[in-house]
């Protein structure tokens, strides 16, 4: 009698480890390296998909076909392609209902802003990543390349044929901003010299920037990409061509800013000024054309090509033309 009681008890301290077993995905062609806490040999992916189920510690795992290891994680790396791997990680249960709280944009792209990025199969994908996220405010899915950025702030709204962006309802549209922060510009290939009051090295453009946007003194920032150097500055100085850098400006900075005092340019897409060119260039956007244009006191329009990430400056206005993958635009 008392063995059967035993028994009994010990079914019904199994029963709801079972029931609570949460299901997993598995992916095919794909490793999500780092994290591993435990691995084995095991028969197959099932055996090794079922070890995570049950362990509350377990978050993915990664099954190596070759060698029939099992590796069990407690994170959730970013996915790698990997055609001898099969991995997958716990479904998050509600993200679904979740990710019917972003506005989604096709051929758009919030620029800046990115904490994190990863392969995903598709844009559905990436929102729902972006959704089982506090952190993350925005995401864009690049559709040619398959890569999914999370962002945690919301940069400037760019047209991007190969993109699709959401934005989370409630995080402040476009503008960027959080509550009364202030947004900055990101203009890669660029550099506002001098007027640096503080400079220290960190781990990339969106940290240099946050550093800046939290500083009431700092007016403009540059980041050196080869150096990892953050440079703040209180002034903002003259707007300069260097590959090595990404520089910026709160947008309310006046003062030397290369459209303070200017004239705007209009954005006109499918068009070409055709001719006239006086200078061409790689830039990094249609924004970075449009400021060089705007600097340059020769520049009466330019045109930018997407397809080939090629800015044209033109000291006349040519005949005006149909041309798909180009934007383009004249002084006001």
């Amino acid at each position: 009698m008392i063995r059967k009681l035993r028994c009994a008890f010990a079914l019904f301290l199994l029963t709801p480890l079972a029931a609570i077993a949460q299901p997993m995905s598995e992916e095919r062609g794909y490793d999500r390296r780092g994290g591993d806490y435990d691995h084995f040999r095991t028969g197959g992916v099932t055996e090794c998909r079922r070890a995570c189920e049950r362990d509350r510690r377990c978050q993915a795992y990664a099954f190596n076909l070759n060698t029939e290891v099992c590796y069990l994680k407690d994170e959730v790396p970013a996915r790698e392609r990997n055609q001898d791997h099969v991995s997958g990680t716990k479904e998050r249960r509600g993200w679904e209902d979740d990710d019917r709280d972003f506005t989604e944009s096709e051929g758009y792209d919030y620029r800046g802003g990115d904490y994190n990025s990863f392969r995903a199969e598709d844009a559905r994908e990436c929102r729902l990543e972006c959704a089982g996220d506090r952190r993350c405010v925005a995401y864009t899915f690049n559709e040619r390349s398959e890569i999914c950025y999370l962002k945690d702030r919301v940069g400037a709204l760019e047209r991007n044929r190969d993109t699709i962006t959401g934005l989370r309802e409630g995080s402040g549209g476009t503008g960027g901003g959080w509550g009364d922060r202030e947004e900055l510009t990101e203009e890669r290939g660029y550099d506002y010299r001098g007027g640096d009051y503080r400079s220290f090295r960190t781990t990339g453009v969106s940290r240099c920037k946050a550093d800046c946007r939290d500083d009431s003194r700092c007016e403009a920032y540059t980041f050196n990409l080869e150096t990892e150097t953050c440079y703040l500055k209180d002034r903002v100085g003259d707007y300069q061509r260097n590959r090595d850098t990404v520089t910026g400006l709160k947008s309310t900075t006046g003062g030397g800013r290369p459209w303070g005092g200017r004239g705007g340019l209009t954005e006109e897409e499918g068009y070409d000024y055709y001719g006239n060119d006086f200078d061409s260039f790689e830039a990094s956007g249609v924004s970075a054309c449009k400021n060089a244009c705007r600097n340059e006191d020769r520049c009466v329009a330019y045109t930018f090509n997407r397809r080939t990430d090629m800015c044209y400056l033109k000291d006349r206005v040519g005949e005006y033309r149909r041309a798909s993958e180009m934007v383009t635009g004249v002084k006001e």
